[in-house]
């Protein structure tokens, strides 16, 4: 009986064949005296190979370098026993790649359970780990490229993967409740520039705490499905609330005690009930209720919902001295939360960037980090191919980003240049690091600035290389438009119905510094359609259906992030760049807030220069971005868009942002937007992520605008 069976071509480059077979002797009985020989055969040369295979595992492999392309080859297995040689199996011929052919990009990828890591040393450092594979192209490459990145902002891990030598893989310090997005692409070892197939995007899960460990040791989940129930108390503006809510602990293992909160009035209920009860309690018109979950060393996540009050009370019978007392109370409590959060949030922020400090410090600085594990990719540039130009196209505290020319076999291409300062922070390093490997992972779109390459400049800085746009950004085109000419619109669009929350009488008060395209108090204004906008340094007219056209770009981009489980973060006019024909190109995903103007902008408590004006609620709140908290800063464009470049909230200070629009104000009706496109920013603003709608919906409901309205 043959030791060995099931021989096989494993993967195949341009320049080799990997065969691999399944040996049937126990492995610890390697030494037994049968030697393994495999006879290579090509049918294209007169060559024979002859090499003897030690065994080592149960599966063994071999390789057949220095082939040529297009050329066809079989491997011949023998063995030696006792002196006898046995013909065991011939494979079937197979043909290397051609050198020139992109490989197939790889299929069915799947993840398959989890398992505890090895490095899992206490409570406090819990990290998982799971196995990987896919299904590799007809073109069976041996060579692929691995990144894996949490939705949670960490610098992606990268590896490079002979399948030969481990397969399938593992993904190790995978830390629990997140998202992962893993990239692949297959890729030739000897080709410069490396030839590469296109990126397979696969995005999985990582359980919770409580579904991994024990429940004792973990912070408590966070509450669900938490809602409000009110009966009117007497009839005198007080109510009686019952409020309801699920544990995602069994049974209240692990919780020691919710904290119920309702307007000004809390209260703490045991860890094994779900729901509380307050009783003679005042309502504002809309008011907020939460809960969390407390643990002795740990809490959840506060789930929160905003509910409208449904039952109304009669006027004049209620306690006003009771209802301003509990209001100074709950302001009171407020102002000791924010101080105490302010505090405790700063002092994290500040030892986070001493840890990226660190990290730079231990040698991982920006100027090598980022072209590390890149060496094998398409991306790396020859330093001398990358010409910089004194043409500054945007500067900041932090970096600054050139006009340049790239030298290619074509000519010469005009691009973008990005470095950041001397001596740059931990900070600031990792996310330049940050972003460009996810601008490498992302891959190209036409509405999303796309990377080129990058490498190291003389003074081994490392030069992020990206499409140049020679319209520059939105923002500032805008507001190089004059209105040469105006016509009345025929969209007959009445104001009865439409779901607008806010009164014009508070937008006016509050926007009082803009009244030329924005909505004024009192009869509703007339809408202009195919009025002519004239741009003087292009010299071209535009019309309404072309800023509507830039705003269906913008979301096709942002569809294309979505999907690709990117939250941008700082979406506005600024960070929009115009290439040729008007084509939209949404930019900087790291380092937006830098590269551009800095006045809209406020320093949070880690550094992070936040833009105010253009966050959604619970990112003023909580500082959580989604990316339905993009679909808010859409709104905002939007806006932007239709308004000709003009500032948001002008008469507006930063620090009273939040609060006026807790109370419920949006942004007015500018005149050049119809009330269907009005009705879309509306929509964006609501004030639940979950009632905004996809991106996808907002391109289909703009490009139906442009359908009824201008064709």
């Amino acid at each position: 009986m043959s030791v060995i069976d099931n021989a096989r071509l494993l993967c195949r480059e341009f320049d080799s064949l990997t065969f691999v077979w399944d040996d049937k002797r126990n492995a610890t009985t390697y030494n037994d005296p049968v030697l393994i020989f495999v006879e290579f055969l090509s049918y294209n040369t007169s060559r024979v190979d002859m090499r003897i295979i030690k065994k080592v595992n149960s599966l063994s492999y071999i390789r057949f370098d220095d082939l040529m392309p297009n050329t066809e080859h079989a491997a011949r297995f023998w063995t030696v026993t006792d002196g006898i040689v046995y013909r065991v199996m011939d494979t079937p011929v197979h043909k290397t790649l051609d050198k020139a052919r992109v490989p197939d990009p790889v299929r069915a990828i799947q993840i398959s359970g989890f398992n505890n890591s090895l490095n899992t040393k206490n409570n406090n450092s819990r990290s998982i780990e799971t196995s990987l594979t896919w299904e590799r192209s007809i073109d069976n490459n041996c060579n692929y490229k691995i990144i894996y990145y949490p939705k949670k902002m960490e610098i992606p891990k990268w590896f490079y993967l002979d399948v030969a030598k481990s397969y399938p893989v593992t993904l190790t310090s995978l830390t629990i409740d997140n998202v992962y997005t893993v990239s692949i692409r297959a890729y030739y070892r000897k080709t410069s520039p490396p030839i590469t197939s296109k990126n397979i995007i696969f995005v999985f899960s990582t359980p919770s705490c409580l579904e991994r460990f024990d429940p004792i040791s973990c912070p408590p989940g966070t509450p669900y499905n938490l809602s409000v129930d009110e009966t009117l108390d007497r009839g005198e503006g007080r109510y009686n609330v019952k409020m309801s809510w699920k544990s995602r602990n069994t049974g209240g293992v692990g919780v020691d005690y919710f904290t119920v909160k309702l307007d000004g009035a809390k209260q703490q209920v045991p860890g094994t009930v779900n729901n509380a009860y307050f009783k003679d309690v005042p309502l504002s018109e809309h008011y907020f209720a939460s809960v969390q979950a407390f643990s002795r060393t740990d809490h959840s996540d506060e789930t929160v919902v905003r509910e409208p009050r449904r039952i109304k009370y009669i006027q004049g019978s209620v306690d006003h001295g009771s209802f301003y007392l509990w209001t100074a109370a709950a302001f009171a409590f407020c102002c000791m939360a924010l101080t105490l959060g302010q505090y405790a949030y700063g002092r994290w922020a500040a030892d986070d960037d001493r840890k990226a400090s660190a990290v730079v410090a231990a040698g991982v600085g920006y100027d090598m980090a980022a072209l590390q594990g890149l060496d094998d990719v398409d991306v790396v540039l020859r330093r001398e191919d990358v010409i910089v130009s004194d043409v500054v196209l945007g500067h900041g505290n932090f970096g600054e980003v050139r006009k340049a020319v790239l030298k290619t076999d074509g000519g010469e291409l005009p691009v973008a240049v990005k470095w950041l300062r001397d001596h740059p922070t931990g900070r600031e390093s990792e996310r330049f690091i940050h972003e460009i490997l996810l601008m490498q992972t992302v891959g190209k779109h036409v509405n999303i600035v796309s990377m080129i390459g990058c490498c190291l400049d003389v003074n081994k800085r490392c030069m992020l290389v990206v499409e140049y746009c020679p319209l520059g950004d939105l923002q500032t085109y805008l507001r190089k438009i004059n209105i040469k000419s105006w016509y009345v619109n025929d969209f007959n669009v009445d104001r009865v119905g439409l779901p607008i929350t806010v009164n014009d009488k508070e937008n006016t008060m509050l926007d009082t510094g803009n009244t030329s395209l924005a909505t004024n108090g009192g009869s509703p204004p007339m809408v202009f359609n195919n009025c002519y906008l004239y741009h003087d340094e292009e010299n071209v007219f535009l019309t309404i259906e072309d800023l509507i056209r830039f705003a269906s770009q913008v979301a096709n981009g942002m569809v294309f992030l979505e999907q690709n489980h990117i939250v941008h973060r700082d979406l506005a006019a600024r960070n929009i760049l115009l290439s040729d024909y008007h084509t939209i190109k949404i930019c900087d995903f790291g380092l937006s807030r830098d590269i551009y103007e800095q006045n809209h902008y406020k320093k949070s408590n880690c550094g992070d220069p936040l833009p105010i004006k253009w966050m959604a609620l619970e990112s003023l709140k909580y500082r959580v971005y989604t990316t339905q908290s993009d679909v808010w800063s859409f709104g905002v464009l939007l806006w932007e868009i239709m308004m000709l470049g003009s500032i948001p909230y002008p008469t507006i200070c930063l620090s009273k942002i939040y609060e006026v629009l807790r109370r419920g104000y949006r942004l007015p009706r500018p005149n050049l937007c119809c009330y269907r496109l009005y009705e879309i920013m509306l929509g964006c603003w609501q004030s639940n992520p979950a009632n905004r709608p996809k991106f996808a919906s907002i391109k289909d409901a703009i490009d139906g605008i442009m359908e009824n309205q201008y064709s």
